[in-house]
């Protein structure tokens, strides 16, 4: 899929038609196949590439504008193809890049500082799509060789100095050509920053070649992925989550080798090991294929960006390309053998019209499933929809239930005990066991208090919130704002306090020196400096810490022995037009959820004083913590 293919001379006649015309196809395209607009710069940058090339003599070479990588849900700048002296194929990658100036960064020359926002630097970016063309691509087939450039149109020749500089010792980016706003103007730079010289234009079977290429990852990949998770303390499986990884293989097994359609659905609370055990599936499910002779490949799905961005730098490149959005997936429409292992299907938009997509996509899929955490009102699918849905279709479907948890120092009680906490049922019995360190506060300082010296001992601590304050977007240059105000009375001494903080950053924020002092909302809850800011439930999702401390907002309280969901107390847009008794389900779900995320200890404190009252008469208290 591309917003643009054929050769750069058919792309030449179009812009000298109506330059304003070209780009508002490739717009409108774009927004077809993406389902949102292409950015201004971008739009910029189309006509700069072809006519670059043009000057360069290259206008037989085929150009795919927007080019995606077939069942990745990624995709390159452009894709430039030409026809080698000896016959075979070249496939050149473009990223373009709009930026007239970055700063360097000397402890992380991987990276660069554009405009107060800390981006990828363009060798290191393309070299990635090039190791992925060298590892997924059947190039034998296509007698294919890749290269790659990265074109910035604005920057001065200063600017593309420092950046090719910078990676010279940085194996793969250093083979990356560098162009600037003085080399397009110059054929012979273009033409040897695309390594154009002595190609011919493709043939059309050529071209057809490529675009139906099998996109397929080695089993060495697989094993690599396994390497590197064993040796990530995070993705290590402890207990009885082994004995369902072992399980799952069992009938992993048993359905690739049966006749018919298949759905293995694993439900199980928080800290059951579903991601875990979902990541580890991408490589023992290549590996069973194998052992039953025939082939097929995994790929892992989440509606969770936050999560699935904690997962791909954890895999590093071995998992390049294996993780996607559940939207992505769809869009991407792999025509291989595939099963899509879905993890926090919970979370599914829309998930009754998805999830038969998903199913129609291939002949054994594999969901993980955790009722309890649908946090939205377009969210969700229980597991008897489900099984009904899939048994509409034809699919045999296997369940499989995980009970024991680890998270919560492995506390099934604590567990049963916040279940009981967060339903309009009979209050629990107080909280009284020792097997696990949960407590309330006596305000909001002694919260932030005990984060603080958790982080100063060198433990991940983080205060999460309910969506209650509003929260202002700024750009990467912007400082945050402390749009978290917390307002309390002193018990001894009467007087009006106050503690503000800010929400998680949308952008990493470094300092001085270069290094991350504010991470972005990804790495909230597991980076340097996230203790600095308070997180909400889609930062903190899927994720866990070792000590968490959680504020109860406005939209949940404890009136006249029952609970009372206030969505107008709610900032979250997505929560707008909803009642409450929609919303007690939704606020309910999202505090278990945060109230689950420590995985040695929890401190509580509700904004609400008489829910306050109500968690202390319940809840050992602490005070002044630090």
């Amino acid at each position: 899929m591309y917003v643009f293919g054929g050769s750069v001379r058919e792309a030449a006649e179009l812009l000298d038609g109506s330059a304003d015309e070209f780009v508002a196809g490739c717009a409108r395209r774009f927004r077809e196949l993406h389902g949102e607009d292409p950015g201004y710069r971008e739009r910029a940058s189309w006509p700069v590439l072809v006519r670059a090339m043009m000057r360069a003599g290259l206008g037989e070479l085929w150009l795919g504008l927007e080019f995606s990588l077939h069942g990745t849900g990624q995709r390159v700048d452009a894709l430039v193809l030409g026809t080698r002296a000896d016959g075979g194929l070249q496939a050149t990658v473009v990223e373009l890049k709009q930026w007239s100036d970055c700063v360097l960064l000397e402890a992380e020359p991987s990276r660069v500082l554009v405009r107060g926002e800390l981006l990828t630097h363009p060798c290191a970016q393309v070299a990635g799509y090039l190791w992925y063309l060298a590892t997924w691509v059947r190039r034998a087939e296509l007698d294919l060789l890749v290269r790659g450039v990265a074109v910035l149109h604005n920057a001065s020749p200063s600017v593309v100095a420092d950046l090719r500089g910078s990676v010279v010792r940085s194996t793969g980016s250093d083979e990356i050509a560098v162009l600037g706003r003085a080399e397009l103007d110059v054929p012979e730079a273009v033409r040897a920053g695309l390594a154009a010289d002595g190609l011919a234009g493709p043939a059309d079977e050529q071209i057809k070649a490529v675009r139906e290429a099998r996109h397929i990852p080695p089993l060495s990949l697989f094993t690599e992925l396994e390497r590197v998770l064993n040796n990530d303390s995070s993705m290590t499986l402890v207990g009885e989550q082994q004995d369902a990884l072992l399980e799952l293989r069992s009938r992993l097994k048993a359905a690739l080798s049966a006749p018919g359609r298949h759905l293995i659905l694993v439900t199980g609370g928080p800290g059951t090991g579903k991601s875990v055990i979902a990541v580890r599936l991408l490589a023992a499910i290549p590996k069973l294929a194998e052992q039953l002779g025939t082939t097929c490949t995994a790929r892992y799905l989440t509606p969770s960006g936050t999560l699935r961005w904690q997962l791909e730098r954890a895999a590093g490149p071995a998992g390049k390309g294996l993780f996607h959005t559940v939207r992505g997936y769809l869009k991407a429409k792999p025509k291989e053998r595939h099963v899509p292992v879905v993890d926090e299907a919970q979370r599914i938009a829309d998930a009754v019209h998805k999830i038969p997509e998903i199913l129609d996509a291939t002949r054994l899929a594999v969901l993980f499933l955790d009722e309890k955490q649908i946090i939205l009102p377009n969210e969700g699918i229980t597991s008897d929809a489900l099984e009904r849905l899939a048994g509409g279709k034809g699919v045999t479907v296997s369940p499989i239930n995980l009970v024991n948890q680890f998270r919560c120092a492995g506390s099934q009680r604590y567990l049963g005990w916040v279940d009981a906490l967060l339903t309009q049922g009979p209050s629990p019995r107080p909280w009284t066991d020792d097997e696990y360190d949960f407590a309330t506060v006596t305000d909001p300082q002694a919260l932030k208090n005990w984060v603080d010296a958790h982080t100063r001992d060198g433990t991940t601590a983080r205060i999460s919130a309910g969506f209650c304050w509003p929260w202002t977007k700024g750009t990467a240059k912007d400082e945050l704002l402390d749009d978290v105000e917390l307002r309390w009375q002193d018990r001894a001494s009467g007087a009006e306090r106050e503690l503000r903080l800010p929400w998680n950053s949308k952008f990493e924020k470094p300092d001085r020196e270069g290094n991350v002092a504010i991470p972005h909302s990804q790495a909230w809850a597991t980076d340097p400096g996230g203790h600095e800011q308070v997180g909400c439930i889609y930062t903190a999702q899927g994720l866990e810490y070792p000590y968490s401390a959680v504020v109860l907002g406005p939209d949940l309280v404890r009136r006249n022995d029952r609970w009372q969901a206030r969505p107008d107390r709610s900032w979250d847009p997505a929560m707008e037009g909803v009642t409450p008794e929609q919303y007690l389900v939704l606020a309910f779900n999202i505090y278990r959820v945060l109230l689950t995320r420590g995985t040695r200890g929890c401190r509580v404190y509700s904004t609400d004083p008489a829910t306050q009252r109500y968690l202390e008469h319940l809840i050992p208290t602490r005070a002044g913590e630090s």
